[in-house]
């Protein structure tokens, strides 16, 4: 996951359509800085997440390595 070191949150990308869009999770640390120079993202920490999570984000909108989930 990807993480505003200011504000502590996750990155979640733009989306078309209304709503707060789901966070972006990734499956490796090199996916995550990939995504983010290729977006032009400079101010991030890669945070890694137990892979539990995704079941609590199942059914939500959310990112996998930037392809839209949920």
């Amino acid at each position: 996951m990807l993480v505003d070191p200011a504000t502590r949150e996750a990155y979640r990308p733009a989306h078309e359509g209304g709503g707060l869009p789901g966070p972006a999770f990734f499956t490796t640390e090199e996916r995550a800085r990939a995504y983010a120079a290729e977006h032009g993202l400079h101010n991030y920490e890669v945070y890694s997440v137990p892979g539990g999570i995704l079941a609590r984000v199942r059914g939500r909108p959310h990112w996998i390595n930037g392809k839209r989930q949920g």
